[in-house]
């Protein structure tokens, strides 16, 4: 059982570190908010003022165009999103409101 206690925890290290490496996931929106906004979308937890957003909490698909296009269902079109290239940022952008 202590085996398995020091397995557990040691698995925990490795995915914490490797979470922490990755850095925190943000995105640039094209026309900046007017006032600070804290919304959820698709599970992602968003804190953004001005053009900048930055998740409090990430959902499971938060790093991909398909967290991006939650985001920009929800406040426009975006100028960056984590570190999506220019083709899957021009994907989540076609789903930004009108």
């Amino acid at each position: 059982m202590l085996k398995l206690s020091v397995a557990a925890a040691l698995a925990f290290a490795a995915f914490a570190s490797s979470a922490a490496a990755a850095g925190p996931l943000t995105a640039v929106l094209s026309m900046p908010t007017d006032k600070p906004v804290n919304m959820v979308a698709e599970g992602t937890a968003w804190v953004c003022a001005g053009p900048a957003c930055a998740a409090k909490t990430m959902g499971p698909d938060a790093a991909s165009w398909i967290g991006c296009k939650a985001l920009v269902r929800a406040l426009g079109p975006v100028t960056a999103y984590g570190d999506l290239d220019a083709d899957k940022l021009s994907k989540c952008n076609a789903f930004a409101k009108k």
